[in-house]
């Protein structure tokens, strides 16, 4: 700082803010003045993320993934008798169940359900609890299960609106 002689006030020195603030040296590992162990970074070290903790799968999960591997697997035992022309498989209701006419499709989302659900269950003690990979591929089985018994579940309800509009015809001339 420079002092100004006739008025008693004091004016920052303009080079003040160039000068850069000196820190001391760390000392040397090992030294008298370094502890032996960082105990922040021990900490650190004997933790391990949230994605690698199993947290539980409620029970009613558990039982849907456990149904849509059985569903899948009877799924894609019916697409390989389709492909191997073992049954007879035509008209619009097994189109829609065989996707648009593709039971290799229908196969391929089967195989992937069932198989991706088969391996998960052995980490995850029967799909009792899971860490975030392994949701994931619980996650892939659920969409590739549930895109193959969209066409099932599509083929249902339209028998079942189907039935429902006979019923109603048959009431509706019973009722007379």
């Amino acid at each position: 700082m420079t002092e100004l002689r006739h008025s008693g006030l004091r004016t920052p020195d303009p080079a003040a803010h160039l000068t850069p603030l000196i820190f001391e040296p760390a000392p040397a590992p090992g030294s008298a003045t370094t502890p032996a162990v960082d105990p922040l970074a021990a900490f650190v070290d004997s933790t391990r993320g949230w994605g690698a903790v199993q947290a539980p799968i409620p029970p009613g999960a558990t039982f849907g993934l456990w149904l849509l591997a059985a569903v899948n697997t009877l799924l894609g035992g019916w697409s390989v008798a389709v492909l191997t022309d073992a049954t007879r498989c035509s008209g619009l209701l097994c189109r829609v169940v065989t996707l648009g006419g593709r039971p290799a499709l229908l196969l391929g989302l089967t195989a992937c359900c069932v198989l991706t659900l088969a391996g998960s269950a052995v980490v995850t003690g029967a799909l009792t609890r899971a860490s975030g990979g392994q949701l994931g591929l619980l996650a892939l089985a659920v969409v590739s299960g549930g895109a193959a018994v969209l066409g099932v579940v599509l083929a249902t309800m339209f028998l079942t609106v189907a039935f429902m509009v006979v019923g109603g015809l048959m009431f509706m001339l019973t009722d007379r």
